[in-house]
Order: structure tokens, then C-alpha cells, then sequence
């Protein structure tokens, strides 16, 4: 299971269930990866760049490689930054 979850059931619950097996005949995996991109970005075009990657390949490999994509495609990742408003932090 995802996230790395383990389910352990015992032998006689397991032997008395219906099992039902929802990756055959295919067997789809799902990763969750957090994306950011630049704010001014068509995420139209960010989605279909980031999906044509995703069907080609798994986590690590997918996040090296749609680094490499976006930087083909033109797609921005920002640095993380913060912002201080020093008018708002003066005190009166």
C-alpha cells in the first residue's frame, strides 16, 4: 500500500474474506509528488509536460527527470523565499 503502509490481516479472517484483487489485469502505482512552479506559468501546458513524464517513468528518475523537462520547456521553479513588508513591522 501507499504510503509504504503495511496491512497485516491473519491467516483465518484472511481464509473467510472475499478478496478482491483491483490491480489485475494492470497494475497502476500511484506516487504523490509536490510540484511548485513560477506563478506566470500556463499550467495547462505545466500539467501536460508534467503527465507526458509521469507515464514514462517512478519517483526519483521522475523528479530528476521532469526537473530536466521543465528547464527544456522553459518552466521556472522558484528558490522558496520569504518576504518582509517593513512598513507593516514598524510599531507607532
Amino acid at each position: 500500500m501507499l504510503p509504504n503502509n503495511t496491512v497485516i490481516m491473519p491467516n483465518s479472517a484472511l481464509s473467510q474474506s472475499k478478496v478482491i484483487n483491483y490491480y489485475y489485469p494492470t497494475k497502476e502505482l500511484s506516487v504523490p509528488v509536490d510540484v511548485g512552479v513560477h506563478y506566470s506559468s500556463d499550467l495547462e501546458h505545466v500539467e501536460r509536460v508534467t503527465l507526458e513524464v509521469a507515464r514514462e517513468i517512478l519517483k526519483s528518475a521522475f523528479i530528476k527527470a521532469l526537473h530536466k523537462r521543465y528547464r527544456e520547456k522553459g518552466i521556472v521553479i522558484p528558490y522558496p523565499i520569504r518576504a518582509i513588508n517593513m512598513e507593516q513591522e514598524k510599531t507607532s
